[in-house]
């Protein structure tokens, strides 16, 4: 980490814009260092801590703490110094219980938020365990059990019309469905923290929240269609389906029908 000593206070480039990637959280004196001696107009920082659970991060790699995140998050809030907080959902030592200190840490860091301060938080979903990694070649030891294993199978899979099917793997806690409940927890939690610390409008997050009972009727809709036994009945409907998914006004009626209760 000393190499960032050779930053002076002079601009010594054309950059508006910089953000710097953490591999680890960062002490008192980096953080002064670099709000003194920027080297673009404006500078930010990224980290990936993945996990809002100290052992599930430790398993992958990520030695510190949720208590080392908050140092580092007081720092950069003290020196002016906007975060992000990066993380991944399907990790293997994941589980619903572990996701709920996820959504705390999310909560803990978007409090922060102020008229001079900017901390955010972002994630990904962990669709596929890539082919040739560690992780592919190891399941079992790194906490993964994999779906199917040879690329032929993955190539049929992403030819599946939805994209719950392109999932590769399960983890020692979650199946596959766990692993697709988890990403639309992860991204309802998400939406109500920025609506909550007004990081996005009411009406956003209301439209990201109709989103996402879209997509839970559509998945069911084309798991019900894909045992129909007659192709071209079924490509007809997932046709239909597509057109409903396309337009605004037919996927909110499709939304309010599908959740509607049947007639005692």
């Amino acid at each position: 980490m000393g190499n960032y000593k050779t930053l002076h206070k002079e601009k010594w480039s054309n950059i508006e814009d910089a953000c710097l990637e953490l591999f680890s959280p960062v002490d008192d004196e980096f953080i002064r260092y670099l709000a003194s001696n920027k080297p673009a107009d404006t500078v930010s920082l990224t980290i990936s801590p993945e996990s809002g659970c100290d052992n599930v991060r430790s398993a992958h790699g990520r030695k510190y703490d949720n208590e080392a995140i908050l140092r580092t998050l007081d720092r950069c809030e003290a020196n002016s110094v906007p975060i992000d907080f990066h993380f991944m959902i399907g990790l293997a030592h994941e589980s619903f219980e572990s996701l709920d200190k996820m959504w705390a840490l999310w909560d803990k860091i978007l409090s922060r938020k102020t008229a001079h301060f900017l901390a955010s938080v972002d994630f990904g979903p962990m669709v596929l365990l890539d082919l040739g990694s560690i992780a592919y070649d190891n399941p079992a030891a790194c906490g993964y059990r994999m779906l199917y294993t040879t690329l032929s199978e993955m190539q049929h899979r992403l030819s599946d019309p939805c994209w719950v099917d392109w999932i590769n793997y399960e983890t020692l806690h979650m199946t596959r469905d766990d692993l697709v409940e988890s990403i639309f927890k992860a991204t309802e939690t998400l939406t109500q923290l920025k609506e909550k610390y007004g990081m996005t409008d009411p009406t956003k997050a209301y439209n990201e929240m109709i989103r996402l009972r879209l997509e839970r009727a559509i998945i069911r809709e084309v798991r019900d269609i894909m045992r129909i036994p007659d192709e071209k009945v079924r490509l007809q409907r997932l046709k239909e389906l597509d057109q409903i998914y396309r337009d605004p006004l037919l996927s909110y009626s499709y939304v309010i029908t599908s959740e509607e209760e049947p007639a005692a």
